[in-house]
């Protein structure tokens, strides 16, 4: 490799490592907890909206259609997430979205938008996508072993950077 191109694979590196350098610096604690609330509140607005299903399939031997769960549930919505339920098939959630389509045809599943994606739970098998452990919100696990784990990985980044930018070219040893 040319001189020229370990100098630009150097400042790549070195600039490379600057988002994680500003991860390692700002990752905070309030910002996991946050999330959690966040979770927390969209899990109880699911398991309301379950009762409201589950009692509605008591009364009348089905679930309710779209429509009938909208307007039996509107009143519990709150103000903060609106709850739809969808059918298995009709899941927006990207991470799970195969375990959701492979749900019994009579299975039903809750989502809501929560402002960056969509949360999904299908109560009465167990299944959501909601991170109610602060734990998942991390890489290691914890908040100090990320903050390791970024600022390790930016030293990495700005060694080979250094190693690179000094080597000399071939021809001049």
């Amino acid at each position: 490799m040319s001189q020229m191109g370990r100098r630009i694979l150097a400042a790549a590196l070195a600039l490379l490592a600057l988002p994680f350098l500003f991860v390692a610096a700002v990752g905070s604690e309030e910002q996991v907890n946050y999330s959690v609330r966040k979770s927390r509140v969209i899990a109880h607005q699911f398991a309301a909206a379950a009762e409201q299903i589950e009692a509605f399939r008591i009364r009348y031997g089905q679930l309710p259609t779209s429509e009938e769960f909208a307007r039996l549930f509107a009143a519990r919505q709150g103000r903060l997430f609106k709850v739809e339920m969808v059918s298995p098939g009709d899941v927006p959630c990207d991470g799970q979205q195969a375990e959701f389509e492979a749900l019994p045809a009579d299975a039903y599943v809750l989502i809501t938008f929560r402002g960056e994606w969509y949360e999904c739970a299908a109560p009465q098998h167990g299944l959501t996508t909601l991170l109610l452990d602060h734990r998942s919100y991390y890489v290691t696990g914890t908040n100090t072993g990320d903050r390791l784990f970024w600022l390790v990985t930016v030293i990495g980044l700005l060694v080979a950077a250094f190693v690179l930018w000094r080597r000399r070219p071939e021809a001049a040893r």
